[in-house]
């Protein structure tokens, strides 16, 4: 952001002000929602405003909501209505008064808010313009409030709508997936990472053509893909095949062909090259494989796994003994370590490895410093039992199961709240029962204050044919 370069003379200059920033806005950006035009009541407050000077940039306002007293800002790049920082140039406006109206200039961006078909959006002003209506798409009326001192409307020119915010939507994210934790660190950086809310998938491994569909194949992108889509929690289910040293993905009795090693320097690769996107890496499953049974991952074979893991994950990885930093530490503050360890030529610090040791541990486990699961992460609920259970059966036991168990869940954990059938037909069952569900129970369960924060983990198969990604991210803003 553009104030911060001003501000800052170094490096560590800008970072204690970003920091300082974050520290003292703990409680603000609990909700952005989006800016609308519609025709309004005459009642409502969502569309009655008022201007704020910035004192510190002449010429510059701030846009007020009576109702929420909220202000007017893109700073996730979206036009939405939130809390903000006082420093942020998102939320900075400039009245330019033209014949007929205002145009309405965003000081980050400088850029002109407007309207095309009835959609806001922020753009230039062309003066080769010829259609009269681009430029009226581009003008405001600014109105008072009859009988209410200090307030007006804000209309456009071009379809006489007025701004507002009466349907508290939620804010989309239109931002690149691939980089969302980078993008809104202003936003979600004061967060702890057990706090957000973050799109994951159920057997992530499974994505390989020789799963079959019925009960096995659980997603179609590779891991690289799905991190570039979003996916900040990966689910890991591993075999050693027999009589070779190769590792591969599996889901209950089926495996695939594709080498774990492969994936894990895909994402190797990505950590390095996005030091501020946080990664949960959970290898809750570790199997011998036989055609009759999964028994646990011999001791001797847990260790070749480790080695393969520590080879090329070793530098990036968040070790048990940091767990309660990581705890206790914010989005950013990890963000920043990460980039700390980029810099220096150490790799990253953003992968968190969680390793499924028998609980309590025994003997049989080889012995690593990777974070135990059950230490930072709890599960709501564990799949339904195909054979018995039809996919609506188990999909409201699920949600029951996170409705209940979230209102006890502790608040220094990982929530791990997985909406996924066991189906004959695994992509219709997450379409039609997984997905279906998180989408439409997640985001009103946020807006429960009890639970809002222990939204954490949203685990999904098949997550790419629909819009799951967005939407998780989206209730972040």
């Amino acid at each position: 952001m553009k104030t911060f370069r001003k501000i800052a003379k170094n490096r560590m200059a800008g970072l204690m002000v970003l920091m300082i920033l974050l520290v003292s806005s703990q409680t603000s950006f609990s909700q952005q929602v989006q800016l609308e035009l519609s025709k309004i009541e005459t009642d409502w407050w969502s569309a009655q405003w008022s201007k704020e000077t910035v004192k510190e940039a002449s010429g510059y306002i701030r846009l007020k909501n009576r109702w929420k007293s909220t202000y007017i800002h893109n700073e996730a790049g979206a036009l939405v209505t939130g809390k903000t920082a006082s420093s942020w140039w998102s939320a900075m406006w400039q009245l330019e008064s033209v014949s007929g109206g205002y145009r309405i200039k965003n000081r980050n961006t400088q850029t002109y808010l407007q309207q095309i078909n009835g959609k806001l959006k922020l753009g230039e002003i062309r003066t080769s313009w010829q259609n009269p209506m681009a430029q009226q798409n581009a003008k405001w009326l600014v109105v008072p409030v009859n009988g209410e001192s200090g307030y007006f409307h804000i209309i456009n020119v071009g379809n006489g709508m007025f701004l507002h915010n009466e349907n508290q939507k939620l804010s989309p994210y239109i931002g690149s997936a691939a980089t969302w934790m980078g993008d809104l660190d202003k936003i979600i950086g004061y967060k702890k990472l057990h706090h957000i809310t973050i799109p994951g998938t159920h057997d992530s491994g499974a994505f390989s053509e020789l799963f079959p569909n019925a009960y096995g194949r659980a997603q179609t992108k590779d891991i690289g893909q799905q991190l570039n889509d979003g996916i900040r929690y990966l689910n890991l289910e591993i075999v050693n095949v027999p009589l070779t040293d190769h590792f591969v993905f599996a889901h209950n009795m089926a495996r695939g062909d594709d080498p774990v090693i492969s994936q894990l320097i895909k994402i190797k690769e990505f950590a390095i090259q996005h030091p501020k996107e946080i990664i949960v890496l959970d290898f809750q499953e570790l199997w011998e494989w036989n055609m009759v049974s999964l028994p646990r991952m011999s001791n001797n074979n847990q260790k070749k796994l480790v080695e393969m893991i520590e080879t090329v994950l070793g530098s990036s990885i968040i070790r048990k003994n940091n767990l309660e930093w990581l705890k206790n530490s914010s989005i950013f503050q990890i963000q920043q370590k990460s980039l700390q360890y980029k810099n220096n030529g150490q790799g990253s610090y953003n992968l968190i490895v969680l390793w499924n040791y028998n609980e309590p541990e025994k003997e049989g486990d080889y012995p690593t410093d990777f974070i135990t699961r059950y230490s930072y992460l709890d599960q709501t609920y564990h799949s339904g039992d195909a054979w018995t259970e039809s996919l609506s059966t188990q999909i409201s036991y699920a949600v029951e199961a996170h409705k209940t168990k979230l209102k006890t869940a502790s608040s220094d954990h990982m929530q791990l709240l997985p909406f996924c059938v066991n189906s004959p037909d695994m992509q219709n069952g997450a379409i039609n029962y997984g997905i279906k569900n998180a989408l439409e129970y997640i985001p009103s369960w946020k807006q429960i204050a009890e639970v809002s924060d222990k939204l954490n983990i949203i685990m999904v198969d098949h997550y790419n044919n629909s819009n799951f990604v967005g939407s998780m991210i989206s209730l972040n803003l």
